[in-house]
């Protein structure tokens, strides 16, 4: 047994026959042109890409079309929204709580939101039986404590 560097093994060169340099030569050139053409239709769906992020007015992170900073910036966006959407939820609850009888009703429907911010309350849990918000589900004169004649008096 030797100490140290192994010896390396011995050459083996290999020698092409003219038809199989021919071969070689256009195997060559073919795979070539599939790395262009692929080359070509990567470019025409960035342009495509870059053309649909203009026309709905997304504006790319950092400025340039790279999937990872887009998936990154997706779910950001989707983190805020969660987030925007309990905020919209504590307000109404809090607008809720301040306004006179009919009163709340009446800024959420001159809003033109009132489906969508039944969806917000139903979305973040705060349901009409825990909160006293039945008026989404009934009579429009429901109280805050569930009692429908509490608000009359």
């Amino acid at each position: 047994m030797t100490r140290g560097r192994k010896p390396l093994a011995a050459k083996h060169t290999v020698e092409l026959s003219p038809e199989g340099a021919a071969n070689f030569d256009a195997d060559f050139r073919a795979a070539q042109n599939d790395i262009i053409a692929a080359d070509m239709l990567e470019a025409e769906a960035c342009d495509r890409s870059m053309a649909l992020a203009v026309r709905v007015g997304y504006e790319l992170p950092a400025g340039e079309l790279n999937a990872d900073l887009i998936q990154r910036d997706i779910a950001a966006n989707m983190r805020r929204s969660v987030e925007s959407v309990l905020d919209i939820g504590r307000g109404l609850l809090v607008l809720k709580s301040l306004c006179g009888h009919g009163d709340f009703q009446e800024r959420i429907s001159s809003t033109g939101c009132a489906t969508w911010i039944r969806i917000v309350l139903t979305t973040v849990g705060w349901g009409h039986e825990r909160h006293g918000l039945q008026f989404w589900f009934t009579a429009p004169h429901a109280s805050l404590d569930g009692g429908e004649d509490a608000a009359r008096s």
